[in-house]
């Protein structure tokens, strides 16, 4: 139903063949951006990429020394902090396919979601 959803309300659907993690830190540097990013958690969590554990984690936010502000709805910490290098590893490890979803509240002006379709380099379908 959601997809049907966003065709129904004609929202732009963004797809990009590569994503570098900085245009990912661009655009969840915008307060009205967060994203939703597919990593494998045993290299989240700093560990080897022996096996896979697909895992969601939420990113909300980045700092002035580039780490991230993540929430990882599987642990019971709260918000916490992590390094680039370490998230695009574990965002980038086989079996991950570099999914993320951008989620964008509704822009003031349309220039808004025009500026982040140019960050992100994507087709909007």
């Amino acid at each position: 139903k959601g997809f049907a959803s966003i065709a129904e309300r004609r929202l732009p659907v963004p797809q990009t063949p590569y994503l570098s993690v900085h245009a990912v830190v661009d655009c969840i540097r915008r307060a009205n951006c967060i994203a939703i990013a597919l990593v494998d958690h045993q290299v989240l969590r700093g560990g080897t990429n022996v096996g896979y554990t697909g895992h969601y984690v939420i990113l909300a936010g980045v700092d002035d020394d580039e780490k991230l502000t993540i929430h990882n709805p599987g642990s019971m910490a709260g918000p916490t902090c992590l390094n680039l290098d370490r998230f695009e590893r574990a965002w980038r490890a086989h079996g991950t396919d570099c999914d993320i979803i951008f989620l964008v509240k509704h822009a003031a002006e349309e220039n808004d979601s025009d500026d982040l379709r140019r960050t992100l380099k994507c087709v909007c379908l």
